[in-house]
């Protein structure tokens, strides 16, 4: 539907996500008897980002700051077309790369929570040792079932123009499994403050 189906999907994806987090979040809220307020949210807000600055900076700041640029580059250099092209790519490569971003929160509490009295040492390395294996076992299982079926799913989503964008997607999805490794040393890198 062109630009205006692409704005209004994007709309109804956010109010649809912020709706589908209020009845998920209510209900866990209520049950642990957790109330929310606002009293002292700038405190709050300033000692997360103290703590959290380095992953946050190394996983979204530095690729924006440095994406926008790049991407300027390869639309003055290639134009339009590439830069659709390399878009795509990226797009594709983001369907995996969402894994260790979507069990990074629960990881990095789990953790923390074993990091904490040195006790848990065992259960610490064990939980450390076991994120690792199964998060890599997902990235690689889902970077190789997206490389097979490539060619598809790029046909699928973009239609028949952007076949010429399955090796660059290739490319991609295995540099992207690279990133999800990083992504999970940062967070150990994270636990350990």
């Amino acid at each position: 539907f062109g630009l205006p189906g692409t704005l209004f999907g994007m709309v109804g994806a956010g109010v649809l996500q912020v709706v589908w987090s209020y009845l998920i979040v209510k209900p866990v809220l209520h049950a642990k008897n957790i109330i929310l307020s606002c009293e002292q949210i700038f405190q709050e807000l300033r000692s997360i980002l103290k703590f959290g600055f380095p992953y946050y900076f190394g996983n979204t700041l530095l690729g924006s700051i440095a994406g926008l640029p790049l991407m300027g580059l390869v639309r003055q250099l290639g134009g339009l077309e590439e830069l659709g092209y390399l878009r795509v790519a990226q797009s594709i490569a983001a369907l995996v790369s969402f894994i260790p971003s979507a069990i990074a929160p629960a990881a990095i509490s789990y953790l923390s929570s074993t990091a904490s009295t040195r006790s848990d040492a065992g259960e610490h390395a064990y939980l450390k040792l076991t994120h690792l294996r199964a998060v890599w076992f997902l990235l690689l299982l889902s970077t190789s079932i997206s490389c097979l079926f490539l060619p598809y799913i790029i046909n699928w989503l973009y239609g028949a123009n952007y076949r010429q964008t399955v090796l660059l997607s290739f490319v991609y999805l295995w540099i992207s499994l690279g990133t999800g490794i990083v992504s999970m040393s940062v967070q150990y890198l994270l636990v350990r403050g």
